[in-house]
């Protein structure tokens, strides 16, 4: 049986995003547990790592996985950052993770989050490919991408059609 696949946010997003990924996945393969996980993430007072410890309860509570069971992933932007606290945590958790796949991941630390402790980051978002037009969303790169992988997706966040890769 395949590993459950759990999709995972990037900052000032929400879970609801995944949504037509999660479908399409689980139209590729009924079976296949695609769980949906979603955090606050424009909240002052919650850390990364606070984050990444819910994302460990949420595992075996809303997702119904078992402590030790392996699971993929596909994280967004912050999402990365929330999955790298939850391995670094306890070493033995990389054993889980069997394969991950990281769009526009913030690996080594996200400016943008950095900004979002204060105003600014609530209305700043940045979502431009600087080789496109100005307010085309960098959300159309990521319909791109779902493309190339197969997956039949129309919409992602705020995407409004598809960049010619």
């Amino acid at each position: 049986m395949a590993n459950p696949i759990i999709l995972l946010h990037g900052y000032s997003d929400k879970g609801q995003s995944w949504q037509p990924w999660r479908a399409r996945l689980l139209a590729q393969d009924p079976e296949r547990r695609v769980l949906v996980c979603t955090y606050q993430s424009l909240v002052n007072e919650v850390s990364i790592k606070d984050i990444a410890e819910a994302f460990d309860r949420a595992l075996t509570t809303r997702g119904g996985l078992n402590p030790d069971e392996p699971f993929d992933a596909i994280v967004h932007s912050t999402g990365m950052l929330v999955l790298r606290a939850w391995l670094a945590t306890d070493p033995a958790r990389v054993k889980r993770l069997k394969h991950l796949v990281a769009l526009a991941p913030a690996t080594y630390g996200s400016p943008l989050a950095k900004k979002g402790r204060s105003w600014l980051g609530a209305i700043f978002k940045g979502n431009r490919h600087l080789a496109y037009p100005v307010g085309t969303p960098f959300a159309n790169l990521h319909v791109a991408y779902a493309h190339k992988f197969g997956l039949d997706i129309q919409t992602f966040g705020d995407s409004n059609g598809v960049i010619d890769l």
